[in-house]
């Protein structure tokens, strides 16, 4: 039987390692913790659950770290995990059968990154070297978003179905640890280092617009697409254009971004993600037949190889609800059904689908599908809050105390606002959030004129006067 070592770098995570420790012991047989200088209760917590722990001084480099816990390790294989992940119980005998039964020298899992809100996040997934023979000498290099060096001679093997939860990407994570800025001071000392390393270029510019700073972010960007452009060889950067194009997006330059991401297509046809953000950008600028196009061509290539960092979603959920949001545009009801009824098929927890379904309902005055479908929903254990409300709304619509006039573009626009403030369980939300799940024509009017954000506000008070009204 192979042994597993469990092998981590920790400083002040007390407040969240346990998550990650408390059922690791049913699948590793030893625990290694380095202590970079934790200054609060993490090496007990870490103790406690029969961890042996090294302190090591921090050096502003990640992968100094990462050797130094490698180097203590005893077992035939070495697992490796952060504070803030999570590995689920189900997955250990699954690992363990690839650890005595596999031929294989190392396994990538799927990260499942949660960014943004917590209690609404956008999945990120992407294939992570997690699992390795201790016996090969494997070492990590970089300062800063450290990797372990293909070798040739090695069998590697991805694992998709094995993932592992990542929540250090979630706002709340992030402003707490402070790591926007402790990564920029790396990257800075490492871009003196290694001035024409496009990788450096490319972390900071993601630095730049997690921090919101979107003309830094885009400077590191353009740097990082000059150079990869000037050399024959080039790091494996799949998200730059993405990133680079939604910098752009968020400057209010489209035009650019839609260049950005016509190129990238062109060199990665089979990347799903790519043509999202296409569509997603086309429906900005009100080119529906565009947009559906590439929304079309999401469903066709289905969520993309592993290799990819990915969206979750991106092939299957989100382009359906687009379609059916261009389909509302048109007052084509029928279409707009089937499109959310597809989200919803490929991921029965899709909110904003959901409600859209509602919608149709509600137009159609077909009271008591919307109220099937908030008892069906309760099963799934859909947000109490939400189905209280739109049980709310059904019951108001039909006794004529509230109405929608769909001939009327204020008083829809307005209503869907309360939908889909809804969908983020009552959370004021950026403009650019709400918007995503309006269909877009409503506001084009609005859009040209100077007072398009004011009327916006308007939309959201008359949303809480519709809330007070039917919580009243």
């Amino acid at each position: 039987m192979n042994r597993i070592s469990l092998c981590m770098i920790v400083r002040n995570e007390a407040d969240i390692i346990e998550r990650c420790l408390q059922n690791i012991g049913t699948l590793v047989d030893e625990i290694i913790i380095v202590d970079t200088g934790s200054t609060d209760r993490t090496v007990d917590v870490c103790k406690s659950y029969g961890a042996n722990i090294y302190k090591f001084n921090w050096k502003n480099d990640f992968s100094s770290a990462r050797n130094e816990s490698l180097a203590h390790a005893s077992g035939e294989w070495i697992l490796v995990l952060d504070a803030d992940d999570e590995l689920p119980v189900e997955s250990h005998l699954h690992i363990r059968r690839l650890v005595n039964e596999e031929p294989y020298d190392a396994f990538f899992f799927t990260t499942k990154n949660l960014v943004g809100d917590a209690q609404h996040p956008t999945i990120l997934n992407y294939a992570q070297l997690r699992l390795f023979r201790s016996n090969l000498n494997f070492r990590y290099s970089g300062a800063i978003h450290e990797l372990i060096p293909k070798v040739t001679s090695v069998k590697y093997k991805v694992v998709p179905s094995i993932f592992v939860i990542h929540r250090g990407y979630l706002d709340t994570m992030v402003q707490h640890h402070k790591k926007i800025y402790r990564n920029l001071s790396i990257l800075d000392t490492e871009l003196m280092r290694r001035p024409m390393d496009i990788s450096m270029y490319y972390y900071k510019g993601n630095e730049f617009l997690r921090a919101g700073k979107f003309t830094d972010a885009i400077h590191y960007y353009k740097q990082a697409t000059t150079l990869e452009r000037s050399k024959d060889q080039t790091p494996w950067l799949p998200e730059l254009p993405s990133k680079y194009a939604y910098a752009l997006w968020q400057m209010g330059d489209i035009k650019s971004a839609i260049e950005v991401i016509q190129q990238a297509i062109r060199d990665s046809p089979e990347y799903t993600d790519l043509w999202l953000l296409l569509g997603i950008l086309y429906l900005n600028q009100q080119h529906m037949d565009l947009a559906r196009e590439a929304f079309s061509k999401c469903l066709q290539l289905g969520e993309p190889s592993p290799i990819y960092p990915t969206q979750e979603g991106c092939g299957t959920y989100l382009p359906a609800f687009f379609q059916g949001v261009i389909s509302l545009t048109d007052k084509n009801i029928t279409d707009a059904r089937a499109d959310f009824e597809e989200s919803c098929k490929y991921n029965s927890n899709y909110v904003p689908a959901a409600i859209q379904l509602c919608l149709c309902d509600w137009i159609e005055k077909k009271f008591e599908s919307v109220h099937k479908r908030t008892q069906q929903l309760r099963k799934q254990n859909f947000n109490e809050w939400t189905l209280d409300l739109l049980d709310r709304i059904n019951e108001s619509l039909m006794m004529k105390q509230i109405h929608i006039n769909t001939d009327d573009p204020n008083h829809v626009a307005s209503f869907l606002t309360c939908l889909s403030t809804l969908s983020l369980n009552g959370q004021t939300s950026l403009a650019a959030q709400l918007l995503c799940q309006l269909p877009l024509k409503i506001h084009v009017t609005a859009m040209k004129e100077d007072w398009y954000y004011e009327l916006l506000g308007e939309y959201h008070l008359t949303t809480i006067e519709v809330l007070k009204e039917l919580d009243a």
